[in-house]
């Protein structure tokens, strides 16, 4: 499901002005991730489902040189340096 739709809810979040700001850009990923996950829940108990299922995702965005970071579900992220 993340896979399909959570482009759609970045795109939707993340402007042109919101990259000017790293906050902005963290909170226009948080809004994309929860839209994204309200979603996902409301599509598991449609027509009486009740699925126990999730999703994971995690976004990196860079920008500058700024990098910011954004998960959902049990994923992280790892920087590493060689």
């Amino acid at each position: 499901f993340a896979v399909e739709k959570l482009l759609w809810y970045i795109q939707k979040h993340v402007t042109p002005l919101s990259l000017q700001n790293p906050e902005a850009v963290k909170t226009a990923l948080r809004e994309s991730f929860r839209e994204l996950d309200q979603r996902f829940c409301q599509l598991c108990n449609e027509g009486g489902r009740l699925w126990e299922s999730g999703t994971t995702a995690l976004v990196a965005l860079i920008f500058d040189k700024t990098l910011v970071t954004a998960n959902l579900g049990d994923c992280r992220v790892i920087i590493c340096r060689s």
